[in-house]
């Protein structure tokens, strides 16, 4: 069978079928194990192997809200917030590229391979930040910080930026944030210099967001992101630009660290252009020079590679058995 004989030379196998399914196939753990000891098999499910929601339907959402995730992401008394991207596939990827690695680094040295059950279930649950923590020490059900004056997003000049102005009853950020904006000729600050805006509750009414937003903006909007975070990191205070996509291909670190590259992709007849990593490794040479396979591109690589004949390949493709792209 061509699944197992690929399974036999191969270092790690990652599927993402229900529970019991590739068991039913007869290509389950234990079976390929028999045939290849070294084999790191990752299996990547919505709940994980066992327990009693198993085989439960499942989508995004029903992953995000059952991990804690959803409820984490509103504010105060409001609805539950779903965080776009996919992040329950997300987190279950990155989860299993993490335990894949680690098993694999295990084999290499021992032999010995191993069974990784992922549950993106879990996955979501780790990352709560303390939220388990505050319930179990405080008994208290945090939510996200939610949103206050001094805290957010708001507009400029060419986009976006985040500004960290205030936290908690902390006096240096806010004094240091209106000194700076009142170096840097902003108006109507006086509004801004009351002893009540160190207060988180103050920052948190609707009304003193809308002063606070009227205020910066009016500042905000005659500079771009670039000055405003730049002038921010003079002055000692947290402004950071909301990058689009425009931004992060000009960007100078990522320009100045090679981050893109343009390669040929044949199956579109044109030129890419691809972040290569987010890592550099003194000896390894990571670069990418190919873009991804098209489904079945390799399909006849791989079967030669395994000994089978051309007139084997040839009988594989026209019954189905394979695909062999375009």
């Amino acid at each position: 069978m061509i699944f197992k004989k690929l399974c036999k030379t191969a270092d790690v196998l990652i599927e993402s079928f229900p529970p019991g399914h590739m068991e039913s196939l007869g290509l389950g753990y234990e079976i390929l194990a028999t045939i290849n000891p070294r084999l790191v098999y990752t299996a990547i499910t919505p709940f994980g192997q066992t327990g009693p929601y198993r085989n439960c339907p499942f989508s995004d959402l029903t992953l995000m809200a059952l991990g804690g995730f959803l409820f984490l992401a509103g504010n105060e008394d409001n609805k539950p917030v779903r965080a776009c991207g996919e992040q329950a596939f997300q987190m279950g990827a990155s989860y299993a590229a993490i335990g894949s690695m680690i098993a694999l680094y295990h084999a290499q040295h021992t032999g010995e391979g191993q069974f990784i059950d992922v549950s993106m279930q879990a996955c979501v649950a780790t990352a709560l930040e303390n939220a388990i923590q505050w319930y179990d020490l405080q008994g208290v059900n945090r939510r996200n910080v939610g949103t206050e004056a001094g805290l957010g997003v708001y507009r400029c000049k060419d986009g976006y930026v985040c500004a960290v102005a205030a936290f908690g009853r902390t006096r240096e950020m806010w004094g240091s944030f209106i000194k700076w904006l009142e170096r840097d000729g902003a108006v109507g600050l006086e509004e801004l210099k009351d002893e009540k805006w160190f207060e988180p509750d103050y920052r948190k009414k609707a009304e003193n967001r809308e002063t606070f937003k009227r205020i910066f903006e009016n500042y905000s909007l005659k500079h771009t992101k670039l000055y405003l975070y730049e002038e921010s990191q003079k002055n000692r205070c947290v402004i950071f630009p909301v990058s689009n996509g425009k931004d992060i291909f000009e960007d100078a670190q990522f320009n100045y660290r090679n981050l893109f590259k343009t390669i040929h992709h044949s199956s579109i007849n044109a030129d890419i252009c691809l972040p290569v990593s987010g890592f550099e490794m003194s000896i390894t040479d990571v670069e990418i020079t190919t873009p991804a396979p098209t489904r079945g591109q390799n399909s006849v690589e791989l079967l030669k590679e395994l000994g089978y004949s051309d007139a084997d390949i040839q009988g594989l493709l026209q019954g189905g058995a394979v695909y062999g792209g375009e």
